[in-house]
């Protein structure tokens, strides 16, 4: 591990060779070595929203460095394929925003399933409601609220209903129940 670090931060052209042989076997470290995780995590490299580049250039600590102060997740969006995910619906209400992680190996939902947090700020998925939860008032437009029903829809559902509780309580021929349709009437 200390040597992937080393590599990493001193040579970094390097670390991205490495990166494209290996990346996915280190990802796989997250799951399969529960103790390194942090250790991990920090070497780590996905494509963002921020770099427009093909290749995965951003790690968890740069993505928190540009975190604005009141954003509480890493959000992140999984796809087969990065032009998949940057076409995706979902990316469009917090791009503009927000810093949005593109997870495109088949491993990284599993990663992101157990990683859970980096450095004190949970992962969440744009494409699920959970990650719009975090998004607060920076987030997309939410449908306004429904008003209450007014005062005459009330009375009017109030008129229905005791009209229909007064049909099941009269019995069938009583002068109080209101007519209705049937085979019968109709001839």
């Amino acid at each position: 591990m200390d040597l992937l670090e080393d590599l990493a931060s001193t040579k970094p052209q390097e670390y991205a060779e490495f990166w494209k042989t290996f990346g996915v076997v280190l990802k796989k470290g997250i799951i399969d070595e529960p103790a390194q995780k942090t250790r991990i995590a920090k070497l780590l490299r996905f494509n963002s929203t921020a770099d427009s580049g093909d290749a995965p250039n951003a790690t968890l600590e740069a993505y928190v460095s540009r975190m604005k102060a009141d954003q509480k997740s890493i959000y992140y969006l999984t796809a087969d394929s990065l032009a998949a995910a940057r076409k995706q619906s979902a990316l469009e209400a917090f791009a503009p925003r927000n810093e949005v992680l593109l997870l495109t190996d088949r491993v990284d939902e599993w990663v992101a399933a157990h990683l859970h947090e980096f450095e004190g700020k949970t992962l969440a998925n744009v494409a699920s409601r959970r990650g719009r939860r975090g998004l607060g008032d920076r987030g997309p437009p939410t449908r306004p609220r429904r008003r209450p029903p007014s005062r005459t829809r009330l009375e009017r559902l109030a008129k229905n209903l005791t009209a229909r509780l007064r049909v099941r309580k009269c019995p069938p021929g009583s002068p109080n129940r209101p007519p209705f349709w049937s085979p019968a009437n109709s001839a």
